[in-house]
């Protein structure tokens, strides 16, 4: 670990042999060259474990050697390897450093032919395909977005989402919101909050609604709620995205708040003889609350707000269709659990949302509708043995 007492957390060598002046003095000067770059340094030096590919293992050692590794050295040093004037110096004589116990050597490096981050990550991401893959999520985004520094658009963390979910590694990314400080995975952008409350319950539905599923997946949307509504990281939104005004906070977006409705709902009318135990009632009172009565799914939000990184991704017929059709599940599955006047509230939402579903039904392409509509769901939601039959 780093640590100031510790006088071998961080060693400067040159040539193997004769000490570095500047990283071995003293440990008072130990301890003010590590204060400089102490905000982006973890506890331990990053690693990466062994892939399902070479490919993916090679694009992670990129990712490494010339990304994170270099925040390791104080600045001063950091500067060094990227000056041309010293690269005949340091092609002689490189910087070396102990971290951890790892020797690791810098040469010069010229800043014209550094890899692209964000294509590294993209790349990285893209190929990663089974659990042992992922396991190297957590440390990458710490390695780039924390330690090094370099913030990366929704689409990388929507990316990672949707790899995770089609490998079952959803655990993988709710641990990395959970632990959002270091891995910066924030939920601050309205498409990725939305298709990971629908990865979330897809997962219960695709299951039959089997109560260790369906009471997981309770959880998680609870937990991600929690987190949007608690958690300071995940509210950057309302810093970052100044021209797009929501008209909810995300922890009390409907279309959110639906998640754990239809989660509630389904638990009672699976598995508790249709009895309210897990808060039906009152996410369906606080839903209600917010959203108009003569409002539908895409109009839920303001105009200006259906733009990039806002809720655009709605007009997509194939977006309409996945988070519509859960909305609606949830509004009627909700609608037969709490009591009459409350359910038809719910009911009129709903009557209101299924028509925007229908038709971006019919705005598929014939030979790709049933296709897609298996893909969202469909069947399990209102087929003859879903819980709405």
């Amino acid at each position: 670990m780093f640590g100031v007492a510790s006088a071998n957390a961080l060693r400067g060598l040159r040539g193997g042999s004769r000490v570095f002046g500047a990283l071995s003095k003293t440990t008072t000067t130990q301890r003010r060259l590590l204060s400089s770059t102490q905000s982006r340094q973890a506890s331990k030096i990053i690693h990466f474990t062994k892939c399902s590919s070479p490919e993916l293992d090679e694009t992670l050692k990129t990712i490494r050697e010339q990304l994170i590794l270099p925040v390791y050295l104080p600045v001063e040093q950091r500067k060094k390897i990227y000056s041309e004037k010293n690269k005949a110096a340091l092609d002689r004589d490189p910087i070396t450093v102990e971290i951890d116990g790892e020797v690791v050597q810098f040469g010069y490096r010229d800043m014209m032919q550094l890899p692209n981050t964000r294509y590294l990550m993209k790349q990285a991401i893209t190929a990663m395909k089974t659990p042992a893959d992922f396991n190297n999520l957590w440390p990458l985004l710490e390695g780039v977005c924390f330690q090094a520094g370099r913030q990366m658009p929704p689409m990388v963390f929507r990316r990672a989402l949707r790899k995770a979910d089609n490998a079952g590694c959803l655990g993988v990314i709710l641990e990395c919101v959970k632990n959002v400080k270091k891995t910066k995975f924030r939920l601050d952008d309205h498409e990725l909050v939305a298709h990971l409350l629908l990865a979330i319950q897809r997962v219960a539905f695709r299951s039959g609604w089997q109560e260790q599923e369906t009471v997981r997946a309770l959880k998680r949307v609870q937990l991600v709620l929690d987190l949007l509504e608690g958690e300071p990281e995940h509210q950057e939104w309302v810093k970052r995205n100044t021209k797009v005004k929501f008209a909810y906070p995300f922890h009390r977006d409907p279309i959110f708040l639906a998640a754990g409705l239809h989660m509630g709902a389904a638990l009672a009318l699976k598995h508790h003889k249709g009895k309210d135990m897990d808060g039906v009632a009152g996410y369906a009172r606080q839903l209600v609350a917010l959203w108009p009565e003569s409002a539908g799914l895409l109009e839920l939000q303001p105009k200006s707000a259906f733009v990039v990184d806002g809720v655009d991704y709605l007009m997509n017929p194939q977006q309409t269709i996945t988070i519509g059709s859960v909305v609606v599940s949830a509004l009627r599955l909700a609608a037969k659990v709490v009591e009459p006047e409350l359910a038809a509230e719910l009911e009129k939402r709903a009557a209101l949302v299924q028509p925007e579903v229908d038709r971006a039904v019919a705005e598929l392409d014939d030979g790709r509708r049933e296709w897609f509509l298996e893909l969202a769901g469909h069947k399990e939601l209102f087929g003859p043995e879903s819980l709405l039959a």
